[in-house]
């Protein structure tokens, strides 16, 4: 039976609408350094479903809906509420320490958290684990290569991309990822003997 990722569809959804009514980073939605230390908090969260232009919304959102629903599919909602929320974090975290970044939005620094998560939910099927590992060090490589270049690879925005971003992103997925594995190993089974 195929699960619909109803929850990435209707982030997806929710950020196209919102880029369709307010129009490129949008001045209400996207991360000001000014405005959320005046206490506007809610652009820590909205900043990331705000895009600088159309080409950015659509790499964003197919990443969204692939990522998402992969994650959405092995993991459940619960789960990937829990990477998406990890990646905002992460991301917040990164963005709070620079000072010389005024403005942020986007989405793809949390989609780095999610691969970290799909990533390590594939890895535990074992005729999927040398493709995971290929993807992996093929992830690890890109943004190694863009926080170098200070520029990310597969896109160009109106907006100067943020690569440090996506490795914030990746790492707060793998931290998570790790956090849920030992988790995992600590918990009995359902015969009350130690997994």
């Amino acid at each position: 039976m195929i699960r619909i990722p109803v929850l990435s569809l209707w982030l997806a959804a929710s950020s196209a609408i919102l880029y369709i009514a307010l129009g490129p980073a949008s001045e209400f939605l996207v991360y000001q350094r000014e405005a959320v230390l005046a206490g506007d908090l809610g652009r820590l969260v909205s900043a990331h479903f705000a895009h600088a232009d159309g080409n950015h919304l659509a790499w964003n959102l197919v990443a969204l809906i692939i990522l998402g629903g992969l994650l959405e599919h092995r993991e459940g909602v619960g789960r990937f509420l829990l990477y998406l929320l990890a990646g905002i974090v992460s991301v917040n975290l990164f963005i709070a320490g620079q000072s010389q970044l005024a403005a942020y939005c986007g989405l793809s620094g949390v989609l780095n958290t999610l691969l970290a998560g799909v990533l390590a939910s594939y890895y535990r099927v074992p005729a999927l684990r040398n493709l995971v590992r290929a993807t992996a060090a093929a992830a690890a490589l890109k943004i190694a290569v863009e926080v170098t270049g200070d520029q990310a690879l597969l896109i160009q925005t109106a907006w100067p991309s943020v690569p440090l971003a996506h490795l914030w992103g990746f790492s707060g997925g793998l931290l998570v990822a790790i956090v849920l594995h030992q988790y995992s190993r600590r918990r009995p089974d359902r015969t009350g003997i130690p997994a």
